[in-house]
């Protein structure tokens, strides 16, 4: 599978190149350019996608007008004059991405969730507090340039009480401001935010731009794996790193082994007590996305289009032809319930593979709650 199972993709700020987002940078450059930008814009679409890479292009593409704008014959963005510039490119070396890099722009400010210093990882919302960052950031003066910047990373992660204050410098905002909200979960977002931004919808790359993205970011990936990380991440190139890196096919398989009609007690023993094992959250839910997708395959088969694993047809035919179209479908539905109540309430984790193995024990289970 993997040459190396440490991925090296850039993080979106450090990230000079995007794949697969061409006609959104186009429309941006050309709000920007009849001087018609909104003061806010929500990005949605699924993780991984370069949501975040692309809002921080659009970060440095506005920072950099006042200097493109002094520059007669030549661009932030190379040799040409600045008219013939069509993407938000910009080399690394170039001053103004090196400090959006670093973080020490002083007309760029990036709302996240903060750092739990005692568990050293990311904390799982975006607090009030926090998010009163933003007003007291945009009714500042530009300091370099015409614009003051603002990303929300992401907008899904903000509490009630944040969310009610980013709304208000949404319904207020002050002159020569801009907010990019990243947003994975649309539906989720209040309305009233979601209403007062220009939205890019933005779809997972084709599978042209989603090798490219690879390719560059990710070359320990065999291009082997190519095809069938594309469909399990579904068309996800940073979700496709991270489950190259976590072995996301191989557990692929092993659900569908486990699943066959045939399947021994023990084999599916073993599969729940290696669950159990998973102590890393992130592994966990790659594991469940893995059960997810070969339910969804299940409940369309045969119509799924290109294989994900060399034996995946020869597994899905033998299941397909013990389980039958509506219990297939009620399997899935069922089994998403009882993901979410095993995150909910902590559930034991060999359990609850268990029953994602088992269609009739977990039909009656779900039927009866």
């Amino acid at each position: 599978m993997a040459k190396d199972d440490t991925p090296d993709i850039l993080p979106p700020r450090e990230n000079a190149q995007l794949f697969g987002h061409e006609a959104a940078e186009r429309r941006f450059m050309q709000e920007v350019a009849r001087g018609t930008p909104h003061h806010a814009y929500l990005m949605t679409g699924p993780k991984g996608i370069g949501k975040a890479t692309l809002a921080y292009r659009f970060a440095r593409y506005v920072l950099s007008q006042k200097q493109a704008a002094d520059t007669s014959t030549a661009s932030l963005f190379g040799d040409a004059p600045a008219a013939a510039v069509t993407n938000c490119d910009m080399s690394p070396e170039n001053p103004l991405f090196r400090r959006v890099s670093a973080g020490s722009h002083s007309d760029l400010l990036v709302l996240s969730p903060s750092i739990d210093p005692k568990k050293g990882t990311e904390r799982g919302e975006i607090t009030a507090e926090e998010a009163r960052e933003v007003p007291n950031f945009l009714q500042l003066t530009p300091a370099e340039g015409d614009w003051r910047v603002v990303i929300v990373d992401a907008v899904d992660q903000l509490n009630t009480h944040a969310a009610n204050a980013l709304l208000k410098i949404l319904e207020e905002p002050p002159e020569r401001a801009i907010i990019f909200l990243i947003c994975h979960e649309p539906g989720g977002t209040l309305a009233t935010i979601r209403s007062r931004c220009r939205h890019f919808r933005l779809d997972a790359p084709d599978m042209e731009a989603f090798e490219k993205v690879l390719e560059t970011a990710a070359p320990h990936i065999e291009r082997a794996d190519y095809p069938a990380l594309y469909t399990l991440s579904y068309g996800s190139p940073g979700f496709a790193v991270t489950l190259d890196a976590h072995k996301a096919l191989d557990m692929y398989d092993a659900w569908l082994a486990a699943l066959l009609p045939q399947a021994s007690t023990e084999s599916k023993s073993k599969l729940a007590d290696k669950a159990n094992l998973m102590k890393e959250a992130k592994v966990w839910d790659i594991f469940l996305h893995s059960w997810q997708v070969a339910l969804h395959r299940l409940t369309i088969h045969p119509l799924i289009g290109p294989p994900i694993s060399a034996r995946e047809a020869e597994y899905l035919d033998a299941i397909a032809s013990a389980v039958p179209p509506e219990l297939r479908q009620r399997w899935l539905l069922a089994g998403r319930k009882l993901i979410t109540a095993t995150d909910t309430f902590n559930l034991e984790k060999r359990a609850t593979v268990r029953l994602l193995l088992e269609p009739q024990r977990l039909d009656n289970l779900m039927a009866a709650a």
